[in-house]
C-alpha cells in the first residue's frame, strides 16, 4: 500500500494542503452566512408541509387551478401576518403621539401630573387630569 507522500511530490502535498485549508475556510464561511436564515428556512418547510393539504383541497375546489389556490393562500397568510403587525404598529404610533402630545408635564407634590391647558379666553390654567387643581378667586 502506497502512502500520499509516495504518490505526490513535496510541492503537490503543500498545494493539496493549501487547497484543503481554503476549502475548509469557505465551508465555514458559508455556514456563517447561512446561519441567520436557518430558522426562516425551517419555518418555511413546516408551513409548506402544513398547508399542502389545504392547497390540494382548495385547488380541487377551484376546478384544478393550482395558481389561483396558491394566490389565495398567499393573500390569506399575508393577512394573518400583516394584520396583527399593523395593529401593533398603529398602537405603538398612538402611544408615541400621546406621549409627544403632552411634553410639558410636571410632577406636583401629590404625585399627580399638572398639564397646562388653554381656557376659552386664551389664558392658561393648570389642570389635573382635565380638572382644575385649585379654585381661582373671582374678580
Amino acid at each position: 500500500m502506497r502512502t500520499l507522500r509516495q504518490l505526490l511530490s513535496g510541492e503537490d502535498v503543500i498545494q493539496l494542503a493549501i487547497r484543503l485549508g481554503l476549502l475548509a475556510f469557505l465551508i465555514y464561511w458559508t455556514f456563517l452566512l447561512i446561519q441567520p436564515f436557518v430558522p426562516i428556512l425551517a419555518w418555511s418547510i413546516v408551513l409548506a408541509v402544513a398547508f399542502h393539504p389545504v392547497f390540494d383541497f382548495l385547488s380541487k375546489l377551484l376546478g384544478g387551478r393550482p395558481r389561483l389556490a396558491a394566490a389565495i393562500l398567499t393573500v390569506v397568510n399575508l393577512a394573518v401576518v400583516i394584520g396583527p403587525a399593523t395593529w401593533l404598529g398603529l398602537g405603538a404610533l398612538d402611544g408615541v403621539k400621546e406621549i409627544a402630545g403632552n411634553p410639558r408635564r410636571k410632577a406636583s407634590s401629590n404625585g399627580h401630573s399638572l398639564v397646562r391647558s388653554f381656557t376659552s379666553s386664551g389664558t392658561r390654567h393648570p389642570t389635573t387630569f382635565g380638572r382644575r387643581c385649585a379654585k381661582r378667586p373671582r374678580i
